[in-house]
């Protein structure tokens, strides 16, 4: 029975020296690699470094991951961010948040989203892969919130100020124009803890002026009357001028809207301050003055007008009552005084 179980071996080419049993493996075995446990999340970098899954266009994506090796972080492995329809990052192994005291070491890669990104959900995974190892391991969100990437359109921040006669329009009479200025962008993270506006320079910007009571409880302006801005570079703000002679008195506001040229656009909307409208002013009656018997231009010039030097200014007034000569005034006539 020895002889036929040494035997088998011997025709399986396993040479065991005399006394001694050697196993091998069967031909055709394989030895499995190791494999890395690979974890990651998305976090926004604009906001925080909160884990979220709705992104704005604009927005900067961190991704984060660890990978672990028999229970331990392993510094040797390679990790790779996958974006479906969109680039391939490398990810790089620090602290995070950086110079955070409660930073945790991940591996980590940043995607800012382009402002022309097609709104919805983005596919994403890490592969993982130690070179010395040959471990490997994958990565792949869950099909639910908060794993699953939404890309949303972004929103421009509006400011506006408007003003009548260079003023701040707090009290406007009808026939004022409002010069309407309205400050559109976004803020873009340059550095670390550094920001830059960067203003809106092409698309529709338009500007309402409405009453107050008009506003919705959403915050739109639900009528009013509008008005196109257009683009000031040397500024870097929208600028336009509104009407306000069909303005009843009231209270008023100006609501802006701007979008850009992306389908579906990026949009925003902002407020000026309320402003009053007053009553229009009745037009005052014209003084007049009755001729008297012995009465001269220049005697009423000096009487109504503080000097009779002035008698031309009332002469040139009154000449289609005078007529051609102006040292003619019957009495009765009655003249207009400026």
């Amino acid at each position: 029975m020895k002889r036929r179980y040494v035997g088998a071996l011997a025709a399986m080419g396993v040479m065991a020296p005399t006394g001694v049993l050697i196993l091998s493996p069967l031909a055709g075995a394989q030895t499995s690699a190791p494999t890395l446990s690979v974890v990651a999340d998305q976090v926004s970098s604009t906001r925080g470094c909160i884990v979220t899954n709705t992104f704005p266009r604009g927005d900067v994506v961190v991704f984060r991951a660890t990978a672990d090796l028999n229970g331990a972080l392993d510094p040797n492995a390679q990790l790779t961010v996958h974006i479906v329809n969109g680039p391939t990052l490398p990810m790089k192994l620090g602290s995070h948040p950086p110079g955070s005291p409660k930073a945790v070491q991940y591996w980590t890669a940043t995607w800012p989203v382009p402002l022309t990104a097609a709104p919805g959900v983005v596919d994403w995974s890490v592969t993982a892969v130690d070179p010395q190892t040959g471990a490997t391991g994958t990565f792949q969100p869950f099909p639910v919130p908060p794993s699953m990437m939404t890309i949303v359109p972004a929103t421009y921040a509006v400011t506006v100020s408007v003003t009548a006669n260079q003023h701040p329009a707090t009290t406007v009479t009808p026939g004022q124009p409002l010069t309407i200025v309205a400050r559109v962008g976004r803020t873009v993270e340059t550095g670390p803890n550094q920001t830059a506006f960067v203003p809106l320079t092409t698309g529709s910007v338009t500007a309402t002026v409405g009453p107050e009571a008009a506003l919705s409880e959403q915050g739109q302006l639900k009528q009013g009357h509008s008005v196109a801005l257009q683009y000031d570079p040397a500024s870097q703000t929208w600028t336009g001028t509104a009407a306000t002679d069909d303005l009843s008195p009231g209270f008023y506001v100006v609501q802006v809207q701007a979008a850009d040229t992306v389908t579906p656009p990026n949009t925003g909307t902002g407020n000026s301050a309320i402003f009053a409208v007053n009553q229009a002013p009745t037009p005052a009656s014209p003084k007049t003055y009755t001729v008297q018997r012995g009465d001269t231009l220049w005697g009423i010039a000096a009487r109504l007008l503080g000097s009779g030097a002035r008698w031309p200014t009332l002469y040139q007034l009154n000449r289609a009552r005078i007529g051609p000569n102006p040292n003619l005034i019957r009495p009765g006539l009655v003249l207009e005084v400026p």
